[in-house]
Parts: structure tokens; sequence; C-alpha cells
């Protein structure tokens, strides 16, 4: 796997992790909305419809990693994080799937995958 496939992946792990708590409002005096948060759709309908199909149609290993980097613990995020950067590291996820699943090609091709799919976003 090339630097690419590692950019990409780390680049979709920060613009999700960033975009976490930051939620921008929009204030309004209409009194029916009074009391409750309006957040500003920023994404076309029909764009969101394409990238939900896009998550629907990678395969389940590549589902499980994503959803390993997600949805764990920061304990285990810290075993696959560089220790000065406390970034992922590709290289360190990888081997530590590599013994999980037992399949080199099952991994490559997960990362892949990812990587292909970030690229369409």
């Amino acid at each position: 796997m090339g630097a690419v496939s590692e950019h990409s992946i780390l680049v979709a792990y920060k613009m999700i992790k960033n975009d976490v708590g930051r939620i921008n409002t929009i204030e309004t005096e209409d009194s029916e909305v009074d009391g409750f948060i309006i957040i500003p759709s920023e994404v076309n309908p029909e764009i969101m419809l394409i990238k939900k199909q896009n998550y629907e149609n990678l395969s389940n290993e590549a589902k499980e990693v994503i959803d390993i980097i997600l949805n764990s613990p920061q304990e285990v995020i810290d075993v696959f994080s560089t220790p000065k950067l406390k970034m992922i590291s590709i290289k360190m996820l990888r081997e530590a799937l590599i013994t999980c699943w037992k399949s080199v090609p099952l991994v490559e091709q997960a990362i892949k995958e990812i990587s292909q799919w970030v690229r369409k976003m």
C-alpha cells in the first residue's frame, strides 16, 4: 500500500474526528422552533445518498475497519497510533488486523477499498 492510500485514510479520519462536536447553528425568531437548535444543511441530499450507497457497497471487512477506527475506545486507538503525533498508523493498523484476521490479502483488500472510497468522497 502506497503513501496515497495511507494519506487518504488519514484525511478521512481527520475530517470525521475534527467535525465531531462542531455544530453551526441558525438563529431564528420563529416561535414554532423557539428553544430548538436548527442545524443548517451543508450537503445536498442526493450527494448524501450517493455517499451512503458508496459506504454500503464496501465489503464487510472494510466497514469493520472503519468501525474500529471510529467507534473504538481511546485505549484501542492508542494501540495503532503513532507515539509522537497520536495519529493512526496504517502500518500498525494493518499489522493488528493481520494478526486478528490471519489473512494478509483480506486486510490489503479492505484498506484498498477504504482508500478508493475516500477518493470518491
